[in-house]
């Protein structure tokens, strides 16, 4: 037996058929229309969605927490990412950490790292404790569905593109590339942002008003709800980058579509 495809799993069904056209033509032209296309197939959703909202015909989902990305170490380029997609998908996000994870072997691995004499422990890396970050995202259902989706294809896209830069420039070039990336993408989010404000104001529209105003019902559900305050994430790199390299990906970042077609 089947189960019916929401409204948005439709949507996100034709972006993915959309995604693969671009990704396999060579065409830089028919990528970027693709791309676009794809792009407006969610900002009209979340319009129709919102009007249907805005004159009662259907009520607004729940917001829900959950985690877009674990590791061990926080990731400046994919924070940026993050940032850029709750400013305009009417989210917030912050971070945590898990519990961490005693075993047998990290107690281990820790008596020897503190019993080793200086001039060896130098050497050593202190052991890892299992503890993980979880950059949390809370928004409303449909919106969640909409940043995941776009957070993994940028991400996917700064990579393949860093991969494809990197012509003998090492980890070095990889790192500074991808800082660039991903303050192209946010960039491009906000001016998205920015203008996509204008547009209310001279639109006037109940349900644009609506969307814009999810952001702050996110924070608002985070302070009284889970008594969570949410702040402003920042950079964490940059000071040894490959400037050439960060660059590249700024301009990179700058041009990977996240509009919607016009």
């Amino acid at each position: 037996m089947t189960t019916e495809q929401s409204p948005l799993q439709k949507v996100i069904e034709k972006v993915k058929k959309l995604r693969a056209l671009a990704s396999n033509n060579q065409n830089e032209n028919e990528v970027k229309a693709a791309t676009e296309a794809a792009n407006r197939l969610f900002q009209d959703h979340r319009l129709s969605e919102a009007m249907l909202e805005a004159s009662g015909a259907i009520s607004n989902d729940p917001f829900l927490r959950k985690a877009i990305y674990t590791a061990q170490n926080r990731s400046s380029w994919k924070e940026k990412i993050i940032m850029g997609l709750c400013d305009q998908y009417g989210a917030c996000f912050y971070y945590r950490q898990t519990q961490a994870e005693y075993t047998d072997e990290y107690q281990e691995a820790l008596e020897y790292y503190n019993s080793a004499p200086p001039n060896i422990r130098k050497n050593l890396t202190p052991p890892e404790d299992g503890r993980l970050l979880e950059y949390i995202v809370c928004a409303r259902e449909s919106d969640f569905a909409i940043i995941e989706y776009m957070f993994n294809f940028l991400t996917e896209e700064g990579y393949r593109l860093s991969k494809m830069r990197n012509v003998g420039g090492g980890v070095a070039f990889g790192k500074s590339y991808l800082e660039g990336f991903g303050d192209g993408v946010y960039q491009q989010l906000h001016e998205l942002q920015k203008a996509a404000k204008e547009a209310q104001n001279a639109a006037n529209s109940t349900a644009m008003v609506l969307l814009s105003n999810r952001k702050k019902e996110a924070q608002e559900h985070l302070r009284k709800v889970e008594k969570i305050h949410v702040g402003k994430g920042y950079s964490l790199g940059g000071a040894n980058s490959n400037m050439d390299a960060r660059s590249q990906g700024v301009l990179d970042g700058r041009r990977v579509s996240v509009k919607p077609q016009q």
